[in-house]
């Protein structure tokens, strides 16, 4: 059941949504999306949780399904419509219903919603991590400006994933010299070192 049915509130197309995703997750992992011990227990999961990305259940499947926002109202992605890439935001399922660009004259790829989506990361032409605020309204965003986390080593692909609070970073980067070798750059209190700037 969707969460507005087990609040007893009217139902709408969200309802349907939540229910055609619930069942695309088990077509295409093979696994319910929550899962619990107890109907109780079940019941809270889907109130209070969201369901594991494709992508760390298994799941052969492109990055860019895990893009949607929290609320999974608003997709975030990749375009190069204007010449080269950017970032943009559009509603979702309703992808006609505008769209704004979060990387603002800049380039920039590999967006990622914090998991409360009120910021938007994604990696400029520079090699650098970039924080965008949002605030997500029921007909457009508010998009703050773009602001420089910090430069990553070598990132040229999407390798890098961000901790549910946006405050740590776990990296994939080549090490010099070697092919073979990928270590793990793990920024641990970036808002300091932002500071420090």
């Amino acid at each position: 059941m969707a969460p507005e049915q087990l609040e007893a509130l009217d139902v709408d197309a969200r309802t349907d949504i939540f229910a055609f995703g619930a069942m695309l997750f088990e077509m295409i992992t093979g696994r319910k999306a929550f899962v619990a011990r107890t109907q109780a227990s079940l019941i809270g999961a889907i109130l209070r949780d969201d369901p594991p990305a494709l992508s760390s259940v298994g799941a052969v499947t492109p990055p860019a399904l895990d893009r949607l926002s929290p609320d999974e109202r608003w997709m975030v992605y990749t375009s190069d419509e204007a010449g080269r890439n950017a970032i943009y935001v559009r509603p979702f399922p309703n992808v006609n219903g505008g769209k704004w660009r979060v990387s603002g004259a800049a380039a920039g790829f590999a967006p990622r919603w914090r998991a409360d989506g009120r910021e938007i990361f994604y990696v400029d032409e520079g090699g650098r991590i970039m924080a965008v605020p949002v605030t997500l309204g029921e007909q457009s965003p508010d998009l703050g400006l773009p602001q420089a986390l910090f430069r990553t080593p070598s990132l040229t692909r999407a390798s890098y994933a961000v901790s549910r609070d946006g405050a740590r970073f776990l990296l994939s980067v080549p090490s010099e010299g070697s092919r073979t070798d990928v270590p793990l750059s793990v920024v641990l209190n970036w808002p300091t070192l932002l500071l420090r700037k």
